[in-house]
């Protein structure tokens, strides 16, 4: 793969910031992402059937574009003064 693969690239926005509490919802989904995407890995070498390999790894690129999208959202929010 070259070095532009649109499967991973992350997603452009606009400037709109986003609010505490979408900061936080996306946090949780994240977190819950990437749990998902850990115990695919995990279980991945335990499967035998080339059919449901394939569509394993091809769940796994997905959720793993998926991490980098709410990654770029996050990247977004406001910094509060503290």
């Amino acid at each position: 793969m070259g070095p532009y693969n649109p499967m991973f690239w992350p997603v452009q926005h606009t400037v709109r910031r986003l609010t505490p509490m979408e900061t936080l919802s996306l946090r949780e989904y994240l977190s819950y992402l990437t749990h998902q995407l850990e115990m695919l890995k995990r279980t991945a070498g335990e499967i035998n059937d080339a059919t449901l390999k394939d569509l394993w790894t091809r769940t796994e690129q997905v959720l793993e574009k998926h991490v980098r999208e709410v990654i770029a959202l996050l990247n977004m929010r406001t910094v509060f003064p503290s």
